[in-house]
């Protein structure tokens, strides 16, 4: 049966590259508290504001999770990024 991962981000660093990807990494856990441990596709999504923002661009991609540590280009494979006004603080 498949069905809706609810993960916890403990933490995350983001930096942005020249060629509009995001290198994106983090730490997450499970619903229980545990570790993750294997590959889960996974949904990152940017809003144009902190509350009631509207979505403005997302990625769904399989990440690899090693004890809860993964890491990522947010962009590679959804190049909408460039679009994007990066300049002005989003939250």
């Amino acid at each position: 049966m498949k069905g809706i991962l609810p993960l916890v981000l403990i933490s995350s660093t983001i930096s942005l590259a020249e060629t509009q990807t995001i290198s994106y990494q983090g730490y997450a856990l499970d619903i229980n508290g545990s570790r993750i441990n294997n590959e889960k596709n996974v949904t990152f999504i940017i809003y144009n504001a902190e509350t009631d923002g509207v979505r403005v661009w997302n990625e769904t991609k399989p990440i690899k999770f090693i004890n809860g540590i993964y890491t990522t280009q947010l962009g590679d494979t959804n190049n909408s990024l460039v679009d994007l006004d990066f300049k002005n603080s989003i939250g």
